[in-house]
């Protein structure tokens, strides 16, 4: 996986052209919603242009790919990404957070519970990873009564 900082990736001659992204995720081996973002935040660049995550690459192609510092990616994600759309999504999106904030550091839940929104979602998130078409809805309300967020003790 591609850690934090500055990533000159070149397209090998004979590779296939394709999107950007895939290639980026191929490549660095970060998933491609993360490549997507960090594409959406002037991330990614061929020279000095920065590109859209639908662009097509080709071989020879140099591209430059910023990645930040852990501590500071997950706010700029934060700042940068479109709010999800429905409650799978939001779920999704939080627990992905929270595994991230969970390798970072030993601060508990409370600590990020502005990026959590709340604890029901770290929850139904572990549930729609497990089973997609979960029935989030029918449990949100009563998730949203019972849970906490955790307390470092």
């Amino acid at each position: 996986m591609t850690g934090p900082g500055v990533h000159t990736l070149e397209v090998p001659p004979g590779a296939a052209v394709q999107r950007v992204d895939r290639y980026v995720a191929d490549v660095t081996g970060l998933s491609r919603s993360h490549v997507q973002k960090l594409i959406s935040a002037g991330n990614l660049t061929a020279d000095g242009v920065p590109l859209k995550s639908n662009a097509v690459i080709g071989p020879g192609a140099a591209l430059r790919l910023v990645v930040p510092e852990p501590e500071v990616a997950h706010r700029i994600l934060l700042l940068n990404t479109e709010k999800a759309h429905n409650l799978r999504e939001k779920a999704l999106e939080v627990i992905r957070m929270y595994r991230e904030l969970a390798q970072l550091e030993e601060a508990g839940e409370e600590t990020y519970a502005l990026e959590f929104e709340e604890p029901a979602l770290i929850t139904l998130g572990l549930c729609y990873e497990e089973r997609p078409r979960f029935s989030g809805g029918a449990y949100h309300p009563v998730l949203k009564r019972v849970e906490e967020f955790l307390k470092k003790n």
